[in-house]
């Protein structure tokens, strides 16, 4: 059976089977969870290969699945964060209500990923990303205070998304009668001249709510900080980076062909910086840590957006590696975040203080995902943000490399707000008998940190790919 079957077919199934084994037995749910999210990645490294394509007809529509460069890259963060979360998820989530919901529907969001990545086609990829947002959704309400309110925002903002991408895939049809990405290589450039104006646009909304582009972020800041850490990693790293993945595919097979709509690439290029310094200063007037993080990782994806934008090769390789090692450092903060959460009960940085020598593995990860956060070398992300300001300066966007220096320097600030109120302020009584997390909600922290020292000394190995 082809590969691409056996892992959208264990994720659906191990969903479906996390639920019923709930009512069983916690231990048999576990087991089937974290097996399903194991087994999804041996098969996805052993048995995918770039270039892979299967073509399949459902209804009289032909559909194709496939693997692309980009997909693969994308696919190892889904994997990755859904692999090492879901090890953290069970340590984190216990004692928690509703845990067959909870793992059900986090399944269903790495399968619904790993499906928009395999798309080839325009229905396939609507379809999964219909079930990205609802598994994504169902989520965010699961616990939390306000959860109605924060829900119907998420879904409102998403509905936006949805119908607009649904707008552009009909006009595609019309005019092309194919539903395959790689047809607008070719066709897109004999459209009219207004929809090679206002299709993108309708894309660019769709993948601008998910990848929380200003002023599309809205919903972003209280869907991540209201849904258990343990998602909020997969979340932030790498539901949103489906949004790049789909702006990456609009300049690919749209944009890029089309030298008149240079103006466009302008205007997400300004939005993405202008992303970057929006979120960064919401972010230094943060006193929650998970907003605060929430807020960061808004100003982290107008980086990858920018850069994405710029339209050169090193622009676009400058957003991918932002845009892995984004996946890195924020998926350990958020998981930090949730150990003190854990812990202690509380995220509120005016509270909580001295806990380096009672968390001192949280610490350590805290402070290496900071250091690439804050493009400090010797981690990643001075090398990609090097790639980012080299790519604009080459392409004459003076004003965005001053913009993204600006945000880039004050999140060394509200970083050290995270490591200064929460780690080295002085011990408070009341936090005395705080232990350490538990060894497996370290293990996931600690096996980041290391990817991003890694990948910072050895970038090369991400470009292969």
């Amino acid at each position: 059976m082809n590969g691409i079957y056996l892992v959208l077919g264990i994720l659906l199934a191990g969903s479906l089977l996390t639920f019923i084994a709930n009512k069983i037995a916690g231990i048999i749910r576990d087991i089937v969870f974290l097996g399903s999210v194991f087994a999804a990645t041996a098969l996805f490294l052993m048995q995918i290969n770039i270039g892979d394509t299967i073509l399949l007809e459902a209804g009289g529509i032909q559909l194709k699945w496939g693997i692309t460069n980009f997909g693969y890259v994308f696919a190892l963060i889904v994997l990755g964060l859904g692999l090492l979360g879901g090890i953290y998820s069970l340590p984190y989530m216990k004692g928690k209500e509703r845990l067959g919901y909870f793992y059900m529907n986090y399944l269903l969001s790495l399968f619904s990923m790993m499906g928009i990545l395999f798309s080839q086609d325009l229905i396939s990829f609507f379809f999964f990303w219909e079930i990205m947002t609802w598994s994504s959704y169902l989520i965010v309400v699961f616990n939390g205070t306000n959860v109605q309110k924060i829900g119907i925002k998420y879904f409102v903002f998403s509905a936006i998304g949805a119908y607009a991408m649904l707008m552009a895939i009909v006009i595609i049809h019309s005019l092309t009668g194919t539903f395959y990405w790689s047809d607008l290589l070719t066709g897109f450039q004999n459209f009219p001249h207004h929809l090679q104006i206002w299709i993108p646009i309708l894309f660019f909304i769709g993948f601008g709510v998910k990848s929380a582009m200003w002023p599309l972020h809205v919903w972003a800041p209280d869907a991540y900080s209201n849904a258990p850490m343990s998602y909020t990693q997969l979340f932030s790293g790498a539901l949103s980076k489906m949004g790049v993945y789909g702006l990456i595919i609009v300049f690919v097979t749209m944009v890029s062909h089309l030298p008149e709509n240079f103006w466009f690439r302008e205007i997400i290029g300004w939005l993405g910086a202008v992303t970057a310094v929006a979120g960064t200063l919401w972010a230094l007037v943060q006193n929650d840590a998970k907003r605060l993080l929430a807020y960061s990782s808004v100003a982290q994806l107008g980086y990858i957006i920018t850069g994405v934008a710029v339209g050169t090769e090193l622009g676009m390789l400058a957003g991918i590696f932002l845009a892995v090692l984004h996946a890195m450092f924020k998926g350990t903060l958020f998981m930090a975040v949730g150990a003190i959460e854990r812990q202690t009960g509380s995220t509120d940085m005016t509270v909580i203080t001295g806990l380096i020598r009672k968390m001192p593995w949280t610490f350590i990860a805290t402070l290496i995902s900071i250091i690439a956060l804050a493009g400090i070398p010797p981690l990643g992300g001075f090398i990609g943000k090097w790639m980012l300001y080299e790519s604009l300066i080459t392409s004459n966007h003076y004003l965005m490399v001053v913009m993204i220096f600006f945000s880039s320097t004050a999140a060394f600030l509200y970083c050290y707000k995270i490591l200064f109120g929460m780690f080295l302020g002085q011990e408070e009584p009341e936090f005395e008998n705080v232990k350490e997390a538990p060894f497996w909600m370290i293990v996931p922290m600690l096996l980041l940190s290391l990817t991003q020292v890694f990948l910072g000394n050895f970038p090369g190995y991400l470009f292969k790919y």
